[in-house]
């Protein structure tokens, strides 16, 4: 397998599980925990590429709502306080 970017997002790509079974291949993570099927004639670089695209709409969701969740503070404490002095972000 080529080199992969670093983890960030549902599952290792070192740890993808790839069941081949009819028409479907089956995805598990290392815990044997189902990620769900694509069609058995993608290769296994086809699924890990798809597997890694995943992994990055993943986390631009977490970082999102991160961002959602900072904003909602301080418009909280902006209320409670009268003002934030100074802006944080994670």
């Amino acid at each position: 397998m080529p080199n992969f970017p670093p983890y960030e997002g549902l599952v290792h790509i070192e740890d993808l599980v790839i069941r081949r079974e009819g028409f479907h291949a089956r995805l598990y993570d290392a815990d044997g925990d189902s990620l769900g099927t694509l069609p058995a004639d993608w290769t296994d670089d086809h699924i890990s590429q798809a597997v890694i695209f995943a992994n990055g709409l993943y986390m631009r969701g977490v970082r999102a709502g991160r961002n959602q969740q900072m904003a909602d503070l301080r418009s909280t404490f902006a209320a409670l306080f009268g003002g934030i002095t100074q802006q944080n972000t994670l």
